[in-house]
């Protein structure tokens, strides 16, 4: 395959060596780019620009830059834009493509692939996770794509935000940071504690499309944290109910013991408590119990929590000291 007329000034050795070498890059997921089948516009700025220099010696220093080959890849097919929507104030102002020479005019466009083009480096979380693990029989009414950043204790929560014209503080969206809007669904990005987020796997699609994800039993326990992204406390109870045997208490245990967070195992207990599951585990037993004697222990007045984060607490009160829905 060859360029237009408008790359007709490019030596046909030298055009060859730079659609060998993109051809390579795009032609299988790394851990760099979990999917090369769809890009944002930066990206592949970046991974031409990186073919280019690499191979100066044969393209030349006259070669055109990424932006003007971005341009012809599209014109003869090899990228086809993705009609994403920005919305206003996203901090992800750019282009997508769809890299697939075979996809036809009519391409299917994956919300997981998609999600991994905005942030290659991102995990895929919440409702989205629920609807990839089959735990809702619901199609994910938005998507979101969890930034992991490194913990850090000594660092305060957060800056407060305020107005400098109004002195008013601005409305935070709950679901997070609105990026785009595809297909009629809004693709949000959200901050990530490395410490509360264990379970975290790679899952591959296809050569070309790798999915970072949070695995089943992390995307439970973030179901009772962040319960409104994960499309409210209806998914949440169909996703604990759902999951049968295909529990793994093992791996739930190991997440408990490295979030360390007693109000989650308050939560995870009750949780048990009200589908009326068994725990089969030994060790998720006994470390479950040790919270539920430490509740009991409290003095009357202990403060209680809803089961579901954020959710308003009803006057029904558990042992676990935890309000049920």
């Amino acid at each position: 395959m060859t360029m237009k007329e408008d790359s007709c000034s490019i030596p046909s050795d030298r055009l060859d060596v730079f659609l060998r070498e993109f051809g390579h890059r795009v032609s299988a997921a790394s851990e760099a780019h979990p999917c090369v089948r769809c890009w944002k516009r930066s990206d592949l700025i970046s991974v031409i620009s990186a073919i280019i220099k690499e191979n100066l010696a044969e393209l030349k220093s006259t070669f055109p830059p990424a932006i003007r080959l971005i341009e012809q890849l599209e014109a003869i097919g090899w990228l086809s834009p993705i009609a994403v929507i920005q919305n206003k104030g996203s901090p992800l102002a750019s282009k997508f493509f769809l890299v697939d020479m075979e996809a036809g005019n009519s391409p299917l466009i994956d919300p997981f692939e998609l999600l991994m083009a905005s942030y290659p480096n991102g995990v895929v979380s919440y409702f989205s996770a629920l609807g990839f693990h089959g735990l809702t029989t619901q199609t994910p009414a938005f998507y979101h794509i969890g930034l992991v950043k490194p913990s850090n204790k000594n660092t305060a929560s957060g800056w407060e935000l305020e107005d400098a014209r109004t002195g008013e503080k601005p409305v935070r969206d709950p679901l997070g940071t609105a990026l785009y809007s595809f297909s009629d669904k809004v693709y949000y990005s959200t901050k990530r504690e490395e410490s509360t987020v264990p379970g975290i796997q790679i899952r591959v699609m296809s050569p070309r499309s790798w999915i970072r994800i949070t695995t089943k039993e992390q995307t439970l326990l973030d179901t009772l944290v962040q319960p409104m992204k994960c499309g409210g406390a209806a998914v949440v109870l169909e996703a604990w109910d759902t999951i049968g045997d295909s529990l793994d208490e093992d791996r739930l245990l190991k997440y408990c013991q490295k979030i360390n967070k007693p109000d989650l195992s308050r939560r995870l207990g009750s949780m048990f408590e009200l589908l009326g599951r068994n725990i089969e585990l030994l060790g998720l037993k006994e470390y479950l119990d040790s919270f539920h004697d430490q509740v009991r222990a409290m003095p009357d007045g202990f403060e209680a929590i809803p089961l579901l984060d954020g959710y308003t607490s009803s006057s029904n009160i558990n042992s676990w000291r935890v309000a049920l829905p």
